[in-house]
């Protein structure tokens, strides 16, 4: 990430540098492109991105986020249609496709947008054309869809309730391996059976080393059934842990 960041900021001193009358968004379009040319070198800067064939996950989100300032500082929308009316960014291989936050209702998760009970990564062989098009199938079924990758690879990530329509759907689009379900929503057990509690990681380990000493204490906080998004905060030290409890 900080390669792409160097990268991009490189070109954008030597943009301004060349053109005293250049505008922010010149500057800013000039630090993307030379940001998503840095993005595609990653691969092979590091053993684990040459081995799964992929690019960096933050580089990736520095480059959405450097294209959605360019857009926005040309008028647009993000990486929507450039000025000059040319091929839009949206229309060209990119090495990486970020989420769309759509309003959703459409059937995906439980009908409120929350996403899905289950997590749903794998790596995935096709072509661009056929990756568009999934996109937009795993965009209806849930949440949190990422897509990342190029030249015939890409990775996947979607939090959806039906895991196997997820598979299904890459299946459609060409070979995916190296597929991993995690179930998100666990422990919904525990919640139904009465009270819960919040507790730090500490007293959870007491409780597991002294079990007829905790066997009175109320079952641990899970959800029974997903209402919106639920946020889970690792800080460190009694006030922070305070503030985040009273915050809900």
């Amino acid at each position: 990430m900080l390669t792409v960041a160097g990268a991009a900021a490189d070109a954008a001193v030597r943009h301004a540098d060349s053109d005293p009358a250049a505008g922010a968004a010149d500057v800013a379009r000039a630090a993307h492109e030379r940001s998503r040319e840095a993005l595609a070198e990653t691969t092979g800067q590091l053993d684990v991105l040459r081995r799964a064939g992929v690019v960096d996950a933050g580089g990736s989100g520095l480059v959405a986020v450097l294209g959605a300032l360019a857009g926005a500082l040309e008028g647009g929308s993000g990486s929507e249609a450039e000025a000059d009316g040319t091929q839009s960014e949206r229309a060209r291989p990119r090495p990486y496709e970020a989420p769309r936050r759509d309003e959703r209702n459409d059937g995906g998760g439980d009908g409120d947008g929350s996403g899905g009970a289950y997590e749903v990564m794998y790596l995935l062989d096709a072509d661009d054309a056929a990756v568009a098009a999934l996109r937009e199938r795993l965009d209806g079924m849930g949440d949190s869809l990422v897509v990342g990758g190029g030249d015939g690879l890409w990775s996947v990530h979607v939090h959806v309730d039906d895991a196997g329509a997820a598979v299904e759907a890459g299946l459609g689009a060409g070979r995916p391996h190296r597929i991993r379900v995690t179930h998100l929503a666990s422990g919904g057990a525990a919640s139904a059976a009465g009270g819960c509690r919040t507790a730090p990681v500490e007293a959870e380990a007491e409780a597991e080393a002294q079990p007829d000493a905790a066997a009175d204490r109320s079952a641990p906080c899970a959800p029974s059934g997903r209402r919106g998004r639920a946020v889970v905060a690792v800080v460190h030290g009694d006030g922070l842990a305070g503030l985040c409890e009273e915050a809900g």
